[in-house]
This record gives structure tokens, C-alpha cells and sequence, in this order.
């Protein structure tokens, strides 16, 4: 799959809001830049934002130790930077 093609699901779908959250960090550690900004910009406010980061570690968890490119691990970190700063603004 492709950052173009995860976009168009996300565009497409109606799903419950944490499970945008847990398609965020998918995104986030597939690299789908793109895909995770406009997630973040549609669902992701200072109100959220301590469930989202929740939701995000109880995916990515069961990675820790996998092998990951390193734009991929840009691509989380560069994600994971913006959450905490939005939740800097509480």
C-alpha cells in the first residue's frame, strides 16, 4: 500500500473515533506522512489528544524492537512531535 491509496480509504471511511486513532499510528509507522497529517488535522485536538497518544501507544507497543526504515521512522517521530505539541497547548 501507498501513502495515496491509505488517503483514499481514510477519505472514504466512517469509522468510530479511536479507531482513527489506532489508523493514525498504522500510518504513522508505514511512513503514509500525508495520511497522518490530514488525520491529525481532522481528528486530533487538545481535547483528545491524551486518548489519541493512548491509542497510538497501545498499537505501536507490540513493535518496539521491530526493524523499521528510517523514513518510516521519521515519518512517527514527525507525528509523535505534533501530538505533543498540541498537547503542550492544554
Amino acid at each position: 500500500m501507498t501513502d495515496e491509496i491509505a488517503m483514499q480509504f481514510y477519505l472514504k471511511s466512517d469509522l468510530p473515533d479511536k479507531s482513527y486513532y489506532k489508523s493514525l499510528a498504522g500510518c504513522a509507522i508505514r511512513g503514509y506522512r500525508e495520511t497522518c497529517l490530514k488525520i491529525i488535522k481532522d481528528r486530533v485536538n487538545k481535547d483528545n489528544v491524551d486518548l489519541v497518544l493512548s491509542e497510538i501507544d497501545d498499537f505501536v507497543s507490540p513493535y518496539n524492537g521491530a526493524e523499521t526504515n528510517q523514513s518510516e521512522l521519521e515519518v512517527y517521530n514527525e507525528v509523535m512531535s505534533i501530538l505533543h505539541d498540541i498537547k503542550k497547548v492544554k
